[in-house]
């Protein structure tokens, strides 16, 4: 017999923190390579083409949702509920006000684990995020958000 016993919900809370964790250092944004031929691949369709500059921000977008996100909200934004993380695809937030979508990102909802990342990351990356957010899995809203809309809601 073991010298004390661990019950499930204990695992499972040290698995998903340990993940929180791992997830987390590793903010840095510096290795991302961009190839246009895979963005536009991704990315360009029958009903809408993407500019250089947007596809740029789409694909960085990618790469830190990867980092920051992905851990909690899934690779392919599918959620996780066993730690209150919703889903992302087909999610009405992603397709609905923008300034909704930035204020949560920024101030985060600590009643559902979801950190604030006002500190964590700059303007530039957080646009970069939601704008991924707001264009993967068939969200579709076709926007780019702006630094200068982080900005703002900021203050």
């Amino acid at each position: 017999m073991p010298y004390f016993h661990v019950q499930k919900p204990v695992i499972i809370f040290v698995f998903i923190f340990s993940s929180l964790l791992i997830t987390s250092c590793q903010r840095d944004n510096s290795s991302h390579a961009f190839s246009m031929d895979k963005a536009k691949d991704n990315w360009n369709t029958n009903n809408h083409t993407w500019k250089e500059s947007q596809l740029k921000t789409l694909e960085y977008g990618h790469h830190l949702y990867q980092l920051n996100c992905g851990g909690c909200h899934g690779a392919k934004g599918q959620g996780q509920h066993l730690i209150g993380a919703p889903a992302l695809k087909n999610n009405s937030l992603m397709k609905g006000d923008p300034q909704q979508h930035i204020k949560i990102v920024l101030q985060g909802k600590p009643k559902r684990s979801m950190p604030a990342y006002k500190n964590i990351l700059n303007n530039k990356n957080l646009a970069a995020i939601i704008s991924y957010e707001r264009n993967a899995w068939g969200n579709n809203s076709y926007q780019i958000i702006k630094e200068s809309q982080i900005q703002q809601l900021r203050k």
